[in-house]
């Protein structure tokens, strides 16, 4: 079992920071909200500062509060974006606050979604979540935050963190997990440059030398093919890519389809990515995929091919959703003539416009 310190955040600054939205998307001030829950002005004034976390009062406490702003009007997604909201403050609080041994750290206890990790990475580097582009400004004085606010200097503090136990970790068939996502998760810091703590074990680094399906280090290989694109180095991926088989497809959609919440379950490990398919749509998937068609991006190889393969297997999807295939088929032609596309991108791109305009789709959305 965890320690308890693991499970307990002192602040939640990640979930604060979406209550205040939430709020404000409805247009009530704290003291209203503070009334209408029957709380005090000071306990709302704590939920969004981070300085008391809700979870802190109990889970009842959380549904109410997510209830009681969804019936005042606030914006379902920002209301539903608390969930993993809190999960993510609970992996800050590990690396920062509550220090934890490997063994129990937070990052090993279940396979990440993208719902968690883009909260925490909004945190941590900035980059804004689905639901902020379109998030309201809170009133208050000075220019509202951006993104949630971590004290100076600890956004790199978690990062040295992350780093720090991806070394720790690194060759433990035990902590495969924990080594992976603390990979994945610390490549997204801007100044750092790989070292020790993507350097891969044998068994990973063969996954980038011949197809050899699935084995439990396949999504060990994926992170640092990712994590190494990111920093400037895009051969390790480009040769994952190029060593799929019929068992490294089923396991990139079984991750994919995990990631974006298509396959519902929680997953305690990359098991289930191998074996047989389990029974998901793909809708989630499809339609996060063509918001993923960055030229510029070090994962739009990987991005292409998995929508190329997708849709090999779903060839549905673009008639379940008109506005993400127009989406699409309007990024393709800039795509094509970027430059910045691998050949084989290139051809399933053109594969993939080719299915969709003889499907009748255009890239003006039909009414």
């Amino acid at each position: 079992m965890p320690k308890p310190s693991a499970t307990r955040p002192r602040r939640a600054v990640i979930s604060g920071h979406l209550i205040q939205l939430a709020r404000v998307s409805a247009g009530i001030t704290q003291e209203r909200l503070a009334e209408l829950l029957g709380a005090s002005r000071n306990a709302v004034q704590g939920w969004e500062s981070g300085r008391r976390p809700i979870t802190a009062v109990g889970h009842g406490a959380v549904m109410a509060l997510q209830h009681r702003l969804v019936a005042l009007g606030a914006r379902s997604d920002l209301v539903a974006a608390l969930s993993p909201a809190t999960e993510a403050d609970l992996l800050l609080a590990a690396l920062l606050d509550n220090p934890v041994d490997d063994e129990h750290h937070p990052l090993g206890w279940t396979v990440l979604r993208h719902g968690v990790v883009e909260m925490l990475l909004w945190a941590l580097a900035g980059h804004p979540p689905r639901v902020a582009p379109s998030a309201p400004a809170a009133a208050r004085r000075g220019p509202a935050a951006p993104r949630p606010e971590l004290d100076p200097g600890e956004d790199a503090a978690a990062f040295d963190a992350l780093r720090n136990l991806a070394e720790r970790t690194a060759g433990r068939a035990e902590q495969l997990l924990t080594h992976r996502q603390a990979v994945f998760l610390a490549s997204v810091d801007p100044s750092a440059s790989p070292t020790e703590w993507t350097r891969p074990d044998p068994a990973t680094r063969e996954h980038f030398r011949r197809p050899i399906g699935w084995t439990p280090h396949w999504a060990s290989a994926r992170s640092l093919a990712v994590a190494l694109a990111r920093s400037g180095d895009p051969e390790p991926l480009a040769a994952f890519i190029r060593n799929a088989d019929d068992a490294w497809e089923l396991a990139n959609l079984q991750y994919w389809a995990y990631w974006c919440g298509d396959l519902a379950e929680r997953q305690a490990d990359d098991q289930f990515m191998s074996g047989t398919r389990t029974p998901w749509r793909g809708s989630r998937l499809y339609a996060h995929l063509t918001t993923r068609l960055d030229p510029a991006s070090s994962r739009t190889d990987l991005n292409i091919h998995t929508l190329w393969s997708l849709l090999q297997v779903q060839p549905g999807l673009p008639a379940d959703d008109p506005a993400a295939t127009a989406r699409l088929l309007s990024q393709t032609e800039p795509l094509l003539d970027s430059g910045e596309l691998s050949t084989r991108a290139v051809g399933e791109l053109r594969s993939v416009r080719y299915a969709l305009m003889m499907q009748g789709h255009t890239a003006k959305e039909q009414p």
